[in-house]
């Protein structure tokens, strides 16, 4: 009964917040990489596994599930599978905050009470478990594949894994999200390629080492120039941006500067210090290369289970629905999307 009266409390909250003209996508909890950024790195991944696919031998790649050229069809149903995790009434229905021990409660004013997940991990299980089914079809799978990369593409970001709660009714989402990608040609490397294509880690370890790597890169070096100050009150790695502590209701905060990610000078604890753009983009640089190749081995593995690219049939996009059992969610399937090869 309390929780039916707080999402009538809520539905009001909205109508109020619409009468007065404030964007309602102010309230939605936090999609980690913009739109944009998840398509960027959507097709740069693709780009990249057919550039690898050219690289080696036709029986090598075989032998390493590179087999069959994505096509221009395929890749859009991919990246339409993609965005489709970002819908705004399926954004409060999961949480894109990864926290595999805990899970975060937030606060009213970060409207938890309306989320059937609070934290991407169960879902993510979801899709996974899905996609081993008998009795999923190829055009499922490809769309499930779709949806997977979104998340892994997530876990990428500081302020998902940590987490940090963002946006808020009042506050903005992390700039870091917003950084943008640059695309780089793809490597047609041969020892790159193999490395990338031979791993066969499963889909939830994958998940899992993403997500520590982008923690362990908060702990690499940062450099900077004091303004002025003293170097004392300064962290020396990127936890000057993020802090990790986990408070009570399972998210973390930000660092000593708050939300500044690519902000030249910033102040901490009454020390201005000056970091370069270059500083930023490098950062960035590395986390987006972690988010295309975590793409690339989730699409390989897919390219396992089913013996080859799509090839003229469609994909069906997943979406989280809420239920009302122990599950909390279930796949929705959407609407068929063409699928050809070249």
């Amino acid at each position: 009964m309390a929780a039916r009266s707080d999402l009538s409390s809520f539905r009001y909250l909205l109508f109020v917040l619409a009468s007065i003209g404030l964007p309602l996508a102010s309230l939605a909890p936090a999609a980690a990489y913009s739109l944009k950024t998840h398509e960027q790195l959507t097709r740069a991944a693709m780009a990249q596994l057919n550039a690898c696919r050219g690289a080696l031998s036709p029986k090598e790649g075989v032998a390493l599930a590179a087999q069959g050229v994505w096509g221009d069809s395929a890749i859009e149903a991919l990246v339409s599978c993609n965005l489709g995790q970002d819908r705004l009434t399926k954004k409060f229905t999961v949480w894109h905050f990864y926290s595999p021990t805990r899970v975060p409660k937030g606060r009213w004013t970060q409207a938890n009470f309306v989320a059937a997940e609070t934290r991407l991990d169960h879902w993510f299980s979801i899709l996974v478990a899905a996609l081993g089914k008998d009795e999923t079809t190829p055009a499922q799978a490809w769309g499930l594949t779709g949806a997977i990369i979104h998340y892994l593409q997530d876990v990428t970001t500081p302020p998902h894994v940590i987490p940090v709660f963002h946006p808020s009714p009042v506050w903005n989402g992390d700039n870091f999200d917003d950084f943008p990608f640059e695309d780089e040609a793809p490597s047609t490397d041969v020892t790159y390629c193999r490395g990338l294509l031979e791993g066969r880690v499963d889909l939830p370890t994958l998940l899992a080492a993403t997500a520590a790597a982008t923690k362990e890169s908060l702990s690499s070096p940062l450099t900077w120039q004091v303004v002025r100050g003293s170097l004392e009150d300064v962290p020396p790695d990127w936890s000057l941006f993020w802090n990790q502590a986990v408070d009570e209701d399972g998210f973390g905060s930000y660092g000593c500067v708050g939300d500044k990610f690519g902000e030249e000078r910033v102040g901490c604890k009454g020390t201005k210090i000056r970091i370069l753009p270059e500083t930023y983009t490098a950062f960035a640089r590395a986390r987006h290369k972690a988010a295309l190749e975590a793409s690339v081995q989730a699409v390989v593995f897919t390219q396992r289970v089913l013996g080859s690219a799509p090839k003229g049939d469609t994909v069906t996009c997943p979406l989280p629905q809420r239920t009302h059992d122990e599950e909390h969610v279930q796949i929705q399937w959407m609407k068929d999307k063409p699928v050809r090869s070249k």
